[in-house]
């Protein structure tokens, strides 16, 4: 966005779980940053989790509008689209309206950076299943998800982010997930992992 959010139209796709929790707390930011956000949810979708409901109540007060959408018919003015519908539980194939607004989010010219995985896209093994959303930034959180490097999934990636969301440094020493570092963000609370 130029660096300047102030009156850019954002539109923040998401579903009903965790990755929609992400995707509010960046809608949050947006509106602090003077931008027109919209978070579109899908259609028929209103059944959220704990702490997706929580970061709702808290959007509300702000006043940022969430609509239930099935198709295109509200992406076209968009400057920005963020992808925070399924994340990294995606388990096969997206149906119904999830799949008509991947589908129609792919037909709009703007940009579309993603939180944590592509919706569309498996975190473990980067298996692409029809649609997924193809985006040009992928901001993964705490650690990169091993199916973000798989080559089949790399077009749907874009670039890859990392972003600290305060995981305590201790578990980055824990020798199942790797063991070697104390935290990888010593220097910066985002690093660039691919272009």
């Amino acid at each position: 966005m130029d660096g300047d959010a102030k009156g850019k139209h954002v539109l923040v796709l998401m579903g009903t779980g965790g990755n929609a929790a992400g995707g509010m707390v960046c809608a949050r930011n947006l509106s602090n940053w003077c931008a027109r956000v919209q978070l579109f949810g899908v259609s028929g979708s209103l059944d959220f989790d704990p702490v997706p409901a929580q970061q709702l109540a808290i959007l509300d007060g702000l006043g940022v509008e969430l609509r239930l959408v099935s198709g295109a018919q509200y992406l076209t003015d968009a400057e920005l689209i963020v992808d925070a519908l399924v994340g990294y539980g995606v388990s096969g194939p997206s149906r119904g309206a999830l799949a008509s607004l991947i589908r129609s989010v792919a037909d709009v010219e703007c940009p579309m950076p993603v939180l944590d995985v592509p919706t569309g896209v498996g975190a473990s093994r980067g298996e692409v299943y029809e649609p997924a959303v193809k985006a040009d930034a992928t901001m993964t959180l705490a650690l990169p998800k091993a199916g973000l490097g798989a080559l089949q999934a790399r077009v749907h990636v874009g670039e890859l982010w990392l972003a600290d969301i305060g995981v305590p440094p201790e578990l980055y020493a824990n020798p199942t997930i790797g063991g070697r570092v104390r935290t990888p963000f010593n220097e910066s609370n985002l690093i660039k992992l691919s272009a």
